[in-house]
C-alpha cells in the first residue's frame, strides 16, 4: 500500500471565517480530503423513496451535501456554518455522550433505511450505524443534523469535466474491514490507498486509474459495497 502527502492548501484571498454570500473575493480551491471532518449524516436506501444522501460537517465550517437520490438537490453542494453553529453541534454530540453508544444497532426491518451518524473529537472518531431501535439521542441527533441539511442557502458544485479528471475517492468503510484485503477487491482498476484521513475511524482517501473506470462508475460499486458506510469523490471546493 503506498502513501503519498500532499502539500498545504494555498493561502487564501478571503478569510474563511467569512460567509459565502459575503465573501465576493473567490477563496483558493479546497481539497475536500485536507480538512478534519466534525460529524457526517448519511442516509441509505430503502424499498420506497427515502432521500439517500450524505452531509458532510468539516471542522472549519464548511458543509457538504452530496445528494444520491429522491432529494431535491442532486449532486454536491455546499455552505458554510458560522463558529456559533460549529460549537453548537460539538455541544449536542457531547450532551447525548455520543462515544458512549455501540456502533451497530441491528434491525429486523430491512426495508427502512440505514442511518450511519458519525462524529469526530481529539483525535477521535466514533460512527453509530441503525434503523429502527436507536436510542432516542441518536435519533435526535440524526434530527438535529438533518435539519441543517434541509435548511440553509447552498451552492452546487459542478464539475468541468474538460478541465479536470477525477482520480480520487474518499470512503469509510467498516471499522472492522482490514483496508489491505479490501483493496484486493478492486485491483483491476488499479484502486489504492494515499492516506488515512481520520487517526480512529477507517476512513480512507483512495485513488484509481481514470483509464480503466471513471469515477461515477466506481462510485456506483462502492456504494453497493457492504464493507462501505459511505463513498464520496474528492473534489476542490472554489469557496466564494
Amino acid at each position: 500500500m503506498k502513501v503519498r502527502y500532499f502539500a498545504g492548501i494555498a493561502p487564501c484571498f478571503c478569510s474563511l471565517l467569512l460567509s459565502l454570500s459575503t465573501c465576493m473575493t473567490p477563496i483558493d480551491q479546497i481539497n475536500l480530503s485536507e480538512l478534519p471532518v466534525l460529524a457526517t449524516l448519511e442516509k441509505g436506501p430503502c424499498y420506497g423513496r427515502c432521500p439517500v444522501f450524505t452531509l458532510t460537517i468539516y471542522e472549519n465550517g464548511v458543509v457538504t451535501y452530496e445528494g444520491k437520490r429522491f432529494t431535491e438537490r442532486e449532486g454536491l453542494h455546499y455552505r458554510k456554518l458560522d463558529k456559533k453553529e460549529i460549537a453548537e453541534i460539538q455541544e449536542k454530540f457531547r450532551q447525548a455522550d455520543f462515544f458512549s453508544f455501540q456502533r451497530v444497532y441491528p434491525s429486523r426491518l430491512p426495508d427502512l433505511a440505514t442511518v450511519t451518524l458519525t462524529f469526530s473529537e481529539d483525535n477521535k472518531s466514533w460512527s453509530v450505524m441503525g434503523k429502527d431501535g436507536r436510542p432516542d439521542k441518536v435519533v435526535a441527533l440524526e434530527n438535529f443534523l438533518d435539519k441543517i441539511a434541509n435548511t440553509g442557502e447552498w451552492i452546487s458544485r459542478e464539475r468541468d469535466t474538460e478541465k479536470e479528471q477525477v482520480r480520487e475517492i474518499i470512503v469509510q468503510l467498516q471499522p472492522e474491514q482490514s483496508v489491505p484485503e479490501w483493496l484486493e477487491k478492486y485491483r483491476e482498476w488499479d484502486l489504492d490507498a494515499i492516506r488515512k484521513l481520520t487517526p480512529n475511524a477507517n476512513n480512507w482517501l483512495l485513488d484509481f486509474n481514470p483509464e480503466k473506470i471513471s469515477a461515477e462508475e466506481l462510485l456506483k460499486l462502492l456504494q453497493r459495497d457492504e464493507a462501505v458506510l459511505s463513498a464520496q469523490i474528492n473534489l476542490n471546493l472554489e469557496l466564494r
